[in-house]
């Protein structure tokens, strides 16, 4: 059953990427973020199941006895904790006492540095979009420049002219919008 609300957050991330009006890089981003955060729940419950079958004690993988006195928060923040340390192999030590604490600790691991990678790469791709987007633009104001120089048009008029434009261009709601900007620009014949 809990699988179809994992079916029904894909749905809505899909509507959203659908008629979002953000750059589609920056939607992929939240949704590696998102998948990130889903990815340190569930190895939290993962973890958290473990330590109840093979019991709290003070071994360095497991919390102790005295963590099920606490509220149910402080047992979630506990076990997510856990699942970002060994995910991100950043934090507290964690030395595996068992075969199944063993095979759980790489798998977190394993599938920490997959997702790392996975984020990192979208992050570059949206870095390298945007830039893609702002040297249309650089490429497009030269043009302009360049014309406007031929045509000996003042250097006060000049400044005037860019900031115009470049006010149009970051006020445009979408990447189609600034494509037909673009081709507004561009003389019938040219076209």
């Amino acid at each position: 059953y809990r699988f179809l609300r994992i079916s029904r957050l894909l749905r809505i991330y899909n509507r959203f990427a659908e008629f979002s009006s953000m750059n589609p890089a920056i939607v992929r981003s939240l949704a590696s973020v998102f998948i990130l955060l889903f990815v340190w729940h569930w190895f939290a419950c993962a973890y958290w199941f473990i330590a109840r079958q093979e019991g709290f004690n003070d071994d360095g993988w497991t919390p102790s006895l005295e963590i099920l006195d606490r509220d149910q928060w402080s047992q979630y923040t506990t076990a997510l904790f856990f699942a970002i340390t060994h995910t991100t192999g950043v934090g507290g030590e964690f030395s595996p006492q068992t075969e199944l604490q063993l095979v759980f600790t790489e798998v977190a691991i394993i599938i920490g540095v997959g997702t790392y990678g996975y984020l990192i790469g979208t992050v570059i791709n949206v870095i390298s979009q945007i830039d893609e987007e702002e040297s249309d633009l650089r490429k497009q104001l030269e043009g302009i420049e360049i014309f406007m120089r031929k045509k000996s048009v003042n250097s006060d008029l000049q400044k005037r002219i860019k900031g115009s434009l470049r006010y149009q261009w970051s006020s445009q709601q979408s990447s189609f919008a600034k494509d037909q900007w673009f081709l507004e620009g561009i003389h019938p014949l040219s076209k």
